[in-house]
């Protein structure tokens, strides 16, 4: 919904250009935000019965090896577009729990369809 807003207040001429972080309420480094969603998934699979291997998350790093200490801060939507963002680790258990269910009737079409 937040990008509905978002979409909808450009099409009627906010003046807002940029980049913009929708991650949730607090700040989160992508490396965090990436383990934590590799975290959960594993976690699905698992509990559906599939041995799966992800590959590992390493924190960016910048060109002379140091880390990259960025992070994803939402701050600046609430700022430009006044959209209040909800925690996101609820909401990326949600995602993936419908992203499981669509990847495995997905499977189950492309199975009836070729039998």
């Amino acid at each position: 919904m937040a990008l509905i807003g978002m979409l909808q207040q450009q099409a009627s001429g906010a003046n807002a250009w940029g980049a913009y972080h929708l991650a949730g309420t607090e700040p989160v480094s992508a490396f965090t935000f990436t383990s934590m969603v590799r975290t959960q998934l594993l976690t699905h699979l698992e509990g559906r019965g599939e041995q799966i291997t992800l590959g590992e998350v390493q924190p960016l790093k910048h060109h002379h090896d140091a880390k990259l200490r960025r992070v994803l801060n939402c701050r600046r939507v609430l700022d430009v577009f006044g959209v209040h963002q909800k925690p996101w680790r609820l909401e990326a258990g949600r995602m993936l729990d419908a992203w499981c269910l669509t990847r495995e009737n997905n499977r189950v079409s492309n199975t009836g369809a070729s039998a």
